[in-house]
């Protein structure tokens, strides 16, 4: 291992904390690209290094995107990104859609590393060094990036190359220092380990798929969760967005999100309301939450203002949703998808709800009873269904008694071996066979739906 594979190591482990959070396909990969630049290095003319660079960038550009891109669409995500970039400051950057961020992000990983192939000298190194553990704590300050694996991976692999730097002055050759099997050992440990415990999955705690930690990496997530029922649902400020639509930025002090409308069947592919459309007492004001005694303690009647900022090139002209409000961790960015509500020069609207308080010890005292006649229908499982499902519910409530205890089980698996993407195939059987079997990825519709045929 030379030197400068060293240097692309480093490099890499300083873009791991941007793409992490960015909810790519495939983060871990596109966190490689410093060290793919990197492989320019074993041409010997430099025509051929920049033809690397260029398929190298393009190629995971490609990947991001999930199709080959054309000039256009690039050019056009470059100036949709340009415009972003002066409309917000700049702590608020991390609401850019990462979509259109992708190829901002592959330049300047680019510029970055041919800023690190040039640092030869101890003095350079240091430098480096300094000024990547500032950028990785001021992402961490400013955008709430991961800081902990990266700056973790940043310094192991700076201090092997400040050792090698040092020797090569005083006259040990870098060819001695890394054929020491430590050296190799904690460069491979730099790469594999965010690879393996999945650092590229912002909604989920890291995931110990051998065994070996004892169920000990859970508690790394205890503030993030991908079912949408607990503090901290899923990091829409970095979701991946594959299209052009345009994108609103919701400026909010309370901790707010708006829920989607509530359907009552489930066919296997989708959700309708062929039943009643509502089973529950609606609250004043239009609220669906049900507020059912003795399980909740009463209710808190609030009141939301908020700002909207349009950071499309375009005019706004629809807005995402208007339902309950429920409680969320995050400030959100909000896209266009459904519920289009055609708006002129909204810049501003204020909320009213009611936001139920639980019992937790009701919760957990509950039994398992009878199910209610109007609720039947809610509760039919499609034909479709695979046999599997039933078969994993059964583990999973294995000497667990109580429908609260159950449904805490049910959410923990899900939030520790699936990971959230908007990117998730079509499927003509049944969403809830793919995604708990196949894709083991996907967004709120198909956590949610799973949770309930689960539970």
């Amino acid at each position: 291992m030379n030197r400068s594979l060293l240097l692309g190591l480093w490099a890499t482990a300083l873009l791991w904390p941007f793409v992490h959070s960015a909810g790519y396909v495939d983060a871990s990969f596109l966190a490689l690209t410093p060290l793919l630049l990197e492989l320019a290095e074993h041409w010997t003319h430099w025509i051929l290094r920049i033809i690397h660079w260029a398929i190298v960038l393009y190629l995971q550009l490609c990947l991001a995107w999930g199709y080959w891109v054309s000039p256009r669409a690039i050019e056009v995500a470059f100036g949709t990104v340009s415009h972003q970039l002066t409309l917000l400051p700049p702590n608020r950057w991390s609401h850019i859609s990462a979509h259109v961020g992708t190829p901002l992000i592959l330049v300047v990983s680019l510029l970055g590393w041919l800023l690190f192939r040039a640092c030869q000298s101890y003095g350079r190194v240091l430098a480096l060094m300094v000024a990547g553990v500032v950028l990785i704590c001021v992402a961490h300050t400013l955008w709430d990036l991961p800081a902990e694996l990266p700056l973790a991976s940043f310094l192991i692999v700076g201090l092997i190359i400040m050792i090698i730097a040092h020797h090569g002055e005083f006259g040990v050759t870098s060819r001695d220092v890394t054929r020491r099997t430590v050296v190799n050992m904690v460069a491979a440990i730099a790469v594999l380990v965010p690879l393996v415990v999945g650092f590229e999955l912002p909604a989920r705690p890291p995931f110990d798929i051998g065994g070996f930690l004892a169920g000990h990496l859970t508690s790394f997530g205890a503030g993030s969760a991908t079912t949408g029922y607990g503090a901290g649902i899923t990091e829409v400020d970095h979701s991946l967005v594959p299209s052009q639509a345009p994108v609103f930025v919701v400026h909010i002090d309370a901790p707010y999100y708006w829920q989607a409308a509530t359907y009552n069947t489930f066919n296997g592919l989708g959700w309708s309301n062929k039943g009643p459309s509502s089973t529950f007492e609606q609250l004043a004001g239009g609220s669906d939450v049900p507020i059912l005694s003795p399980y909740f303690e009463g209710n808190h009647d609030f009141h939301v203002s908020a700002a909207i900022s349009d950071v499309g090139p375009h005019p706004l002209t629809n807005l995402f949703y208007t339902g309950s409000p429920l409680k969320f961790s995050v400030t959100s960015t909000v896209h266009t998808r459904s519920g289009r509500i055609e708006v002129q020069g909204v810049r501003s609207y204020t909320v009213s709800a009611l936001e139920p308080l639980y019992n937790l010890a009701s919760l957990k005292r509950l039994a398992n009873g009878v199910v209610p006649r109007n609720l039947r229908v809610d509760l039919e499982l499609p034909s479709n269904l695979s046999p599997r499902v039933n078969q994993l519910a059964k583990r999973l409530a294995s000497g667990t008694s109580g429908p609260f205890n159950v449904a805490m089980l049910i959410k923990q698996y899900l939030d520790t071996h699936y990971r959230y993407s908007y990117q998730v195939g079509t499927t003509t059987h049944n969403i809830v066979n793919e995604f708990l079997f196949v894709d083991r990825q996907g967004y709120c519709d198909q956590f949610s739906t799973s949770f309930i045929r689960l539970y």
